[in-house]
């Protein structure tokens, strides 16, 4: 009897046992089967389509290492845009701290740029990088016509799908292959402040055009360079992405195009 119970309860210990280690099994697959890891250029495109599509912010603090070139970048709007809302004068100086506008309002609330404004922002700018030689704020207009080459050698791994976020082109080549500018033009940012992008170079072409290069390894330009065609301005890298490759776009009056199309073939 008692060794017909011992039977009985090691039975039931090994049925148990057996339960318990399906339930965790089962678990562990049901969670590792939710959880996926995207690559962080994929962290912000996913609402990439809603930055252009009513979901810009009506005001913009200005956050150091900002150009007024890069927050419109970031919403997709265009640079002169966002200087007549605010009344800001070619070269476009702006500083940390400020708030701007970013969507056009009545007289009253647009006044972004006001004399306040101004008087604060004048005690800043003794203080601020636009003391440094490096930096010049003169206006640049740029050629009307254009004649654009590819920033770098190599193949063609992502191409422009707006619709799905794809603002641009990304071309795959070598660890550290040098970037070229695809035209002359005047560096109007060189950071790493915009999230999606890594390290990015955007050029003023002309009034109308802007150039970006990003995921680069190294910045070999500053804001305020003049550049020629073909100048480096960087080393490819995999700064905010998951493998080396080259995310160039072009932007014509604030609104992304298709890469390809005004490239040569």
């Amino acid at each position: 009897m008692l060794a017909q119970r011992f039977a009985k309860i090691k039975k039931y210990r090994i049925k148990a046992l057996s339960i318990f280690i399906l339930c965790f099994f089962m678990t562990f697959v049901i969670t590792a089967c939710s959880t996926r890891y995207a690559p962080v250029e994929d962290r912000n495109s996913s609402s990439s389509k809603n930055k252009y599509k009513g979901a810009t912010p009506a005001n913009y603090r200005i956050k150091k290492g900002d150009t007024l070139y890069s927050i419109a970048w970031r919403y997709g709007l265009d640079y002169k845009r966002i200087a007549s809302i605010n009344k800001i004068q070619s070269p476009y100086r702006i500083y940390a701290g400020q708030k701007i506008r970013l969507t056009s309002g009545r007289s009253s609330q647009a006044k972004a740029y006001s004399t306040k404004n101004r008087k604060i922002t004048a005690k800043k700018v003794s203080r601020t990088a636009y003391k440094k030689k490096r930096t010049k704020n003169s206006s640049y207009a740029g050629n009307s016509q254009l004649h654009w080459i590819w920033p770098v050698k190599g193949r063609v791994i992502q191409y422009y799908k707006p619709g799905s976020g794809k603002k641009g082109i990304d071309i795959s080549a070598a660890k550290g292959s040098l970037i070229k500018a695809a035209e002359a033009g005047k560096v109007v940012y060189s950071g790493h402040g915009l999230v999606g992008y890594g390290e990015m170079v955007i050029i003023k072409h002309n009034e109308k055009f802007l150039s970006a290069y990003a995921h680069n390894q190294i910045l070999l330009v500053y804001e305020g360079q003049i550049i020629k065609k073909g100048q480096n301005i960087a080393r490819l890298g995999r700064s905010g992405t998951d493998r080396y490759k080259l995310h160039f776009e072009i932007r014509k009056n604030g609104t992304p195009v298709n890469p390809v199309n005004y490239l040569p073939h």
